[in-house]
């Protein structure tokens, strides 16, 4: 498992912007255009880290994105966002980024291949 997707979360709370982040490994399945993977809050994540969250999503064919984070802990819901994903490819590798909401929550995934 790489965790070699950064990430970060940022939740409206009362007016004020809550924001966390760390790295993700994301798994990808081509055929059906399914993601799916898990969070770790901070940087140097490994297999052995805990998970803050998981996700699982599909991303159509134009790019569209619905993805459903949950969390291990019973007393936090699951959610939904939507958004759109995004790539760029130039001499230095293909970036890759997701830019995710649901209104009052949005989590945004970028990673970087040579």
């Amino acid at each position: 498992m790489l965790f070699d997707w950064n990430w970060f979360m940022s939740v409206e709370f009362q007016g004020r912007w809550l924001v966390s982040k760390g790295q993700a490994f994301l798994e990808a399945r081509d055929d059906e255009y399914v993601v799916s993977g898990v969070m770790c809050l901070g940087d140097g994540c490994t297999q052995d880290s805990d998970v803050y969250a998981r996700f699982v999503g599909k991303i159509s064919e134009d790019s569209k994105v619905v993805m459903k984070i949950s969390s291990d802990k019973e007393d936090v819901p699951s959610f939904e966002v939507f958004g759109t994903m995004h790539s760029l490819e130039s001499s230095n590798g293909i970036a890759h980024t997701f830019v995710l909401t649901d209104g009052t929550t949005v989590i945004g995934f970028a990673h970087h291949q040579k």
